[in-house]
């Protein structure tokens, strides 16, 4: 070692390979960054990485003398060194043998060497690179998989820092990291056009995964945005048709409707034409968006707090096949409530005191932590409703109507006065509200009870009666003896126990008898 210049070098801890590490005798030191001749490298070497087989070491460097026929001067590149069989291969060069023009640093190794990923700025290492910026780029150095590295004819060297179609980045891509099987590649970049929606102005990190193929075709989708909630009779919608590409979609459609028991109305679309329930776009090209408005009312009624909904419902289609048909077709529903309405009960006092204190949005504030998301569970109020009226007008159910709304008053009072009580409900709704979803869509063969859901409730019963009047204990005391254990309805389907267990739920608010 003569050339007073930065060497790569490896540390051989068990050269015997007899298992024991360290052994005087039994380490050896090996240079890595030697000249193709034998000779020192004539400049520093630095920055090495090891393949997880320790077959491999790659390192950066600027020495020109390391492979037979040298590399241009004052570029550093990347070179890997198979140690044991004394070989060492320029990495940073193109599929056809051109080496890089410019820098390359940073290598990540395969589990057995074979794929190296590093970063570049160099615009000659694949066609088409006009970025002017640093990329990642992966080297195969076994292209027909026969176990022979670096043969001629069977390299490749191609670009990673590219969107899933294979389009170049606006940013600089850098710090690869590789999967065992090469895959997978990681990678930091600046680039805000990578993935789509990418407006945060910083840099990412990037997962590149080289078994999906480039998408073809147009992927047309639909949204449906509004309000899930509104205290009043009227609701107005947004409905947005994208094609996120690769592909024009030719010849897209769409096909919609509006249901409620008073008025609904479309505007027009903002390209193409509409007639009812059908809408002509033509074609919508890749990035492309098409916007158009809804509205719908229901009717006023002043006998009831919740008083129907309007439904929106879209789907889209094209010529062009859709390589993601999960995302053409969409449905809103949004909930109507009238505070004004007289005889209110339990449920209807809760849904008004719900949406005077925190307003149906995703970012409502809140009197304390678990009720960050009220705003988002106003929307699913009407479940309960549902669930009420299911309930209570069957035959099993109208023993206990009588005891429902005796109570309201109390248990309207509880709730909102005492914090562990409303925490204890919501715990518990957050629960049950699979299996109430079930049983609305008469789907309550399917929904078993859990362990978890009984527990819950007994929780809340507990806490509603340690709360309550003597007369709301003693109520509670006398139906829970003349009902099964709460643990008999572990493992029932929801149709199963409807029947029983009525009586447990007739106390639980905004539920109130699933």
């Amino acid at each position: 070692d003569s050339n007073d210049a930065a060497d790569v070098f490896l540390y051989d801890r068990d050269a015997d390979e007899n298992g024991i590490y360290d052994e005087p005798g039994g380490i050896a030191v090996t240079l890595i960054s030697i000249g193709a001749d034998g000779s020192a490298a004539n400049n520093i070497s630095y920055a090495p990485a090891i393949s997880p087989d320790g077959s491999q070491v790659a390192f950066e460097s600027l020495a020109n003398n390391l492979i037979p026929g040298g590399t241009m001067e004052f570029i550093h590149h990347v070179y890997a060194r198979d140690w044991q069989a004394g070989v060492t291969t320029l990495i940073s060069q193109s599929s056809d043998g051109a080496e890089a023009n410019d820098g390359s640093s940073r290598p990540a190794f395969s589990g057995n060497g074979r794929f190296v990923a590093f970063e570049s700025p160099a615009d000659n290492l694949v066609p088409g690179d006009t970025n002017f910026g640093n990329d990642i780029f992966l080297r195969d150095r076994d292209v027909d998989e026969d176990g022979i590295f670096d043969e001629p004819g069977q390299v490749a060297t191609i670009r990673l820092s590219v969107d899933s179609g294979g389009n170049q980045s606006d940013g600089q891509a850098s710090n690869a990291a590789i999967s065992a099987d090469g895959s997978l590649i990681a990678f930091d970049s600046d680039a805000s056009d990578l993935v789509p929606g990418d407006t945060n102005f910083t840099s990412d990190v990037f997962l590149h995964d080289r078994q999906i193929a480039p998408p073809t075709g147009a992927d047309l989708s639909v949204t449906i945005t509004g309000p899930g909630a509104v205290l009043g009779r009227g609701a107005s919608y947004l409905v947005t048709v994208q094609n996120a590409g690769p592909e024009t979609a030719v010849n897209a459609t769409m096909s919609r409707s509006i249901t409620s028991n008073d008025s609904t109305h479309w505007g027009q679309p903002s390209q193409g034409t509409c007639f009812f329930s059908s809408c002509e776009f033509g074609d919508i090209f890749a990035a492309g968006q098409i916007t158009m408005t809804a509205s719908g009312s229901v009717s006023e009624n002043q006998g009831n707090v919740y008083i129907g909904s309007v439904n929106v419902y879209a789907h889209v289609s094209a010529d062009t096949s859709d390589p993601n048909l999960t995302n053409n077709t969409a449905s809103f529903a949004t909930h109507f409530y009238n505070c004004a309405a007289d005889n209110q009960c339990i449920l209807d006092e809760v849904v008004c005191y719900l949406f005077k204190t925190f307003p149906p949005t995703p970012t409502s504030s809140s009197r304390n932590e678990s009720q960050s998301l009220v705003g988002q569970f106003i929307p699913q109020l009407a479940l309960y409703y549902q669930v009420r009226d299911g309930i209570l007008t069957t035959t099993a159910g109208s023993h206990y109507k009588d005891l429902y709304y005796t109570h309201s008053d109390e248990l309207s009072d509880l709730l909102f006065a005492d914090t562990t009580l409303w925490d204890t409900a919501l715990a518990t709704l957050a629960q049950w509200e699979p299996n109430l979803h079930a049983l609305v869509n008469d789907e309550g063969e399917t929904a078993v009870i859990t362990a978890a859901q009984v527990q819950s409730m007994d929780d809340f019963l507990n806490a509603l009666s340690a709360a309550g009047s003597p007369a709301l204990q003693q109520t509670i005391a006398n139906e829970r003896a003349n009902l099964p254990p709460l643990t008999t309805f572990v493992g029932m389907t929801m149709a199963e126990a409807r029947g029983q267990i009525i009586g447990y739920t007739t106390y639980l608010p905004l539920v109130t008898g699933p």
